[in-house]
């Protein structure tokens, strides 16, 4: 029986930039999403902000929709509470840079653990000014900024760089509030190929589908022309945007499939979405795994985990693929590396520390490098008894560990297991479907 893909979350990435960008509309905006669906919390925490920062958002779950009142290109000014959600965090230090305001950001502990990284010099370089109430570095902060300053009539506008090796929100957070301004600017996030980082373009084709005035791409640079973007007519109810199912959970049921030898169907699957976890399914089909796009969606079959050594050095670009990539690197059998993506270490946790030690737990043979792991696959042998997996208060790693559970056929206990309800609600039922 075909694994179900009701359950899977909308796409949480592109879902908080087009709702992010609606804040910085004049009108109201319409999304819509599987009917039913509950929201994850990340998501229910940029509806949060986007009030906190003055504009109204109206949550229908029973319906699929969410009703967005956006503000217009304006400063912000709020105390918004960004809870665990670091993409919120960064678009807030990246749009208000862009913008200008003063807002105060407070969040939980686990937040607060984390550093601002790459966005902090980025931003005070654009005349963003932080104080730190806490640790430097670190939310709680006070920002302020004047916003970046106009280039008048100067037809390519403000340049801005950044260093897609330490992290690219900030990055998608200015592009948003540089749009919404209507003014010609230049940002340039290249990878080390030299061309745009995905999550970049995928902030793009976020304000494609809002119809925003088109951003131009070349050698690496983004070119944002003149022009805001159009007012949306009060009173005339506006043409809901439908929200796609998200490619990070998607990538955890189909690595599921594969191990299990399953089919997936997945309606209104495009072929060709810029997501970067959609490259999980190029690497399963490369491993002999059954993929077929058709207008009704995507089909995949499982053909089993399967022998051969793995070794995937591309995980900056995609970090949210390496649970579900380290997860089929235990079923699989032969020496798999996953590497290149330090930023892996600091997550909600040290997710490469966090893997390597649920592994050891299970007898899995795994070293930790700088960015990623080590592993020895297709040794894990069934455990008599309960076997403890800490998360560490992480969703990816407590997806890891519950599904290495069920596939495994482990009594695995995983303490604080409801943190995947930091991406994905249904993560519970999903599991139920997998057959023991």
């Amino acid at each position: 029986m075909p694994l179900r893909t009701d359950t899977l979350p909308s796409c949480k990435s592109f879902f908080q930039r087009v709702l992010f960008a609606s804040l910085l509309e004049e009108g109201e905006r319409v999304f819509c999403f599987q009917k039913g669906e509950r929201l994850s919390q990340d998501l229910r925490v940029m509806l949060q902000a986007l009030e906190s920062l003055g504009g109204k958002a109206e949550l229908r779950e029973d319906q699929g929709e969410v009703f967005v009142t956006g503000l217009g290109p304006r400063p912000l000014s709020g105390i918004v509470d960004v809870r665990s959600n670091g993409t919120l965090l960064r678009f807030l230090v990246g749009g208000i840079t862009a913008l200008g305001g003063e807002v105060s950001i407070v969040g939980n502990s686990q937040i607060e653990g984390r550093p601002l990284g790459s966005v902090l010099p980025l931003a005070e370089s654009l005349g963003a000014r932080f104080s730190f109430a806490k640790k430097p570095g670190h939310v709680p902060f006070h920002l302020q900024a004047p916003g970046i300053p106009s280039q008048g009539s100067h037809r390519r506008g403000t340049a801005i760089v950044v260093d897609a090796r330490t992290g690219t929100q900030g990055a998608s957070g200015l592009l948003i509030g540089l749009a919404a301004r209507g003014e010609p600017a230049r940002l340039s996030c290249r990878t080390s190929k030299g061309d745009t980082h995905p999550y970049v373009l995928l902030t793009v084709q976020a304000l494609k589908s809002l119809g925003w005035p088109p951003i131009g791409s070349e050698g690496g640079e983004l070119f944002l022309s003149s022009g805001r973007p159009r007012s949306l007519t009060a009173g005339v109810k506006p043409k809901a945007l439908w929200i796609p199912k998200d490619p990070s959970a998607l990538a955890f049921a189909l690595v599921t499939a594969a191990i299990h030898s399953q089919e997936i169907f997945l309606p209104k699957a495009a072929h060709g979405e810029v997501h970067p976890d959609m490259s999980v399914l190029q690497n399963l089909q490369a491993l002999g795994h059954e993929v077929c796009f058709s207008r009704e969606g995507l089909f995949f079959r499982g053909r089993g985990p399967g022998k051969g050594n793995l070794h995937y050095e591309d995980l900056d670009l995609r970090p949210d693929s390496f649970p579900p990539l380290a997860l089929l690197c235990v079923f699989r059998e032969g020496e798999h590396e996953l590497g290149d993506a330090p930023r892996l270490r600091i997550k909600e946790s040290d997710r490469v520390q966090t893997l390597a030690e649920g592994f050891r737990t299970l007898g899995i043979p795994v070293q930790e490098r700088p960015g990623g792991l080590w592993i020895q696959g297709g040794r894990l042998v069934p455990k008599k008894g309960r076997v403890r997996l800490n998360p560490n208060g992480d969703h990816r790693m407590a997806m890891v560990f519950l599904l290495l559970g069920k596939l495994g056929g482990l009594d695995v206990q995983v303490p604080g297991k409801e943190c995947v309800e930091k991406s994905w609600v249904a993560f519970e039922e999903f599991l139920k479907e997998i057959p023991s």
